[in-house]
């Protein structure tokens, strides 16, 4: 998204996931990645790598200092997720099993970076319940 809204080729150097791109981000391997503000703010806070923009309407609260990417000239906007997913031949038992809810604390607030947490996982009209023993 952003190498189409910059109007630049970009080649994409896949990882096994995002704990060893930002390992490579850090050791200079790769000139950027793409990531959740939430992911790579260790990083960032110490020193090991440069946030350069964030893609939110508005600035990331952990991060005020950072502006947007539209802020920046780039007619880019979105917001990082998280799922969970299983393989497709998980017995239902086993996905009953899973909690539905967090805890209250947790619940319509945002995380440190400013990402937004969910309080259940729904499916269907499921009521969210703890698993009983």
């Amino acid at each position: 998204m952003f190498a189409r809204s910059a109007g630049i080729e970009m080649t994409h150097v896949p990882y096994k996931g995002t704990a060893p791109a930002m390992q490579a981000i850090a050791a200079g391997e790769v000139a950027a990645i793409t990531t959740v503000t939430s992911d790579i703010g260790t990083l960032v806070k110490a020193g090991k790598a440069r946030l350069l923009a964030t893609a939110g309407a508005k600035r990331a609260s952990a991060f005020p200092q950072v502006p947007t990417f539209r802020e920046s000239g780039y007619d880019l906007e979105g917001e990082g997720w998280y799922a969970l997913f299983a393989p497709a031949k998980t017995p239902r038992a086993a996905i009953d099993r899973c909690p539905r809810r967090r805890s209250p604390p947790c619940a319509g607030r945002r995380s440190s970076s400013g990402s937004r947490t969910w309080d259940s996982i729904r499916r269907g009209s499921g009521r969210p319940s703890w698993p009983r023993s």
